[in-house]
């Protein structure tokens, strides 16, 4: 399989992609995979036909849910390549054995383990949240987004995909006190501040137990999204991020005031 320079390793660490031009709509290693003869845009490893099997069955009610989210349709081909060992997984994106399912710069992919007690509709809907925006924009630019935005539609989208281990009870329960992702306004390759452990800032101390804390910042930030996405707020959102504008500049232009500014308003809402 490929190697990896270290830089792309720590850009998917980021976003999940390694390349820095919008994916392209066809899957550069097709050859290397089987493509389902009930529906060709789903790729295999020859251990995992059963699984592509399932993904065949939820994927055209996925990219609804996808592009109902972010407001227009996939503009290039959709291809989901689904491999039979973590192993297989981590040599086509880049990221550890135990991730279930990522965007490379060989397009969406899912592990054996996005199949484990029957979540990989959530993951695919997830990534496929992400695999849109990476068709629209170049990754260097994706990397600008907040996190908290990018996957805060990607977990909305899929309803929940990347937060489920965490319930809407426990996030206002966290929210009420005062344990929260900080919605910042701008990010870039290494954070803001320079770091990569601040790309989801928090303000308060995080949980040492990552999956927990990641399903938590998801679960939230997917909240939020859904409190700014009345109007079709989100979609005029990505539009402005898609025709150049910086996060930053196109949130202000649909919101009238900063992401905190708007957290706050949606904090009162949930507290009586």
């Amino acid at each position: 399989m490929r190697n990896y320079l270290i830089l792309s390793v720590l850009l998917f660490l980021l976003v999940g992609c390694s390349l820095f031009e919008p994916l392209d709509g066809e899957s550069p290693v097709k050859s290397e995979f089987s493509s389902l003869s009930s529906d060709p845009r789903v790729l295999y490893k020859e251990d995992a036909v059963e699984y592509a099997k399932l993904v065949a069955k939820e994927l055209d009610e996925s990219i609804k849910l996808v592009e109902k989210t972010h407001g227009e349709s996939f503009s290039k081909n959709v291809f989901v390549h689904v491999c039979d060992t973590p192993d297989c997984f981590s040599n086509y994106t880049g990221k550890h054995p135990l991730i279930a399912a990522a965007v490379s710069e060989y397009g969406l992919f899912l592990s054996p383990r996005a199949f484990s007690e029957n979540q990989h509709q959530l993951y695919l809907a997830h990534e496929l949240s992400h695999l849109h925006l990476f068709q629209q924009i170049s990754i260097l630019r994706a990397l600008y987004i907040p996190q908290w935005f990018h996957d805060g539609v990607a977990t909305f989208a899929s309803n929940g995909g990347g937060g489920h281990l965490v319930s809407k009870a426990q996030v206002l329960e966290s929210i009420k006190a005062n344990k929260n992702v900080v919605p910042i306004d701008s990010a870039g390759l290494f954070g803001k501040g320079g770091t990569f452990s601040n790309r989801w800032p928090l303000n308060y101390k995080a949980s040492k137990d990552n999956k927990l804390q990641q399903h938590m910042n998801y679960r939230q930030s997917a909240m939020f999204v859904a409190f700014l996405s009345t109007e079709g707020r989100i979609h005029k959102v990505l539009r402005y991020i898609e025709s150049g504008k910086s996060f930053k500049k196109a949130f202000h232009a649909v919101y009238h005031g900063s992401p905190s500014d708007l957290w706050s308003e949606y904090r009162a809402s949930i507290i009586p």
